[in-house]
């Protein structure tokens, strides 16, 4: 059920970000860019499950360290 839910959410999340890439052509490329990681996503997501897994680690590990990286930048006074 949860990959239907997150199938769906990925699906308007993509009419919405097309539909703006329609209405200012600004927006274009990036909507453009969200469309094609969402069909990537979307492959790695009803596939085998190893792949998933092996992709939500991932993308678990880049916001820890992204987390962790901004608390040093913050503890250096950049920000």
């Amino acid at each position: 059920m949860i990959r239907e839910l997150i199938a769906g959410g990925a699906a308007v999340y993509l009419v919405i970000a097309l539909t703006e890439g329609i209405l200012t052509g600004s927006v274009l490329y990036q909507a453009g860019a969200i469309a094609a990681l969402l069909v990537l996503l979307g492959a790695l997501l009803f596939g085998r499950e190893e792949p998933l897994h092996r992709a939500e680690q991932a993308l678990l590990w880049c916001t820890v360290l992204a987390i962790a990286g901004y608390a040093l930048v913050r503890i250096g006074g950049v920000f």
